[in-house]
């Protein structure tokens, strides 16, 4: 009989002596997507509802389709953002620009 090595540290799960697989999942459970995604639950729902999130059910659990997903994800357009000042700092801002007379 021979002699099983073990795994290098890591290489085994931690609730049972089952190996890990090498390659990432293809799908996840809503629990690791909300981690993955970082959002909160209902918006990820939302986003299941939106088709920007894919997920497919097995039985009763929800499962999201990290590749497709990932895409999505990356398809979406860039965020535009404007400086908001607050309405003494926009004062004090407008005090210091010297203004033009005419």
């Amino acid at each position: 009989m021979d002699k099983i090595s073990k795994a290098p540290r890591g290489e085994r799960s931690k609730k049972s002596d089952a190996f890990r697989p090498s390659v990432a999942p293809r799908y996840i459970s809503v629990a690791d997507a909300l981690i993955r995604y970082g959002c909160h639950r209902q918006a990820l729902y939302d986003r299941i509802a939106t088709g920007v999130v894919v997920a497919v059910k097995d039985g009763n659990r929800t499962k999201i389709d990290v590749d497709q997903t990932d895409r999505n994800y990356a398809a979406l357009p860039s965020a535009t953002t404007k400086v908001h000042l607050h309405s003494r700092a926009r004062k004090r801002a407008e005090a210091k620009v010297p203004q033009q007379s005419t």
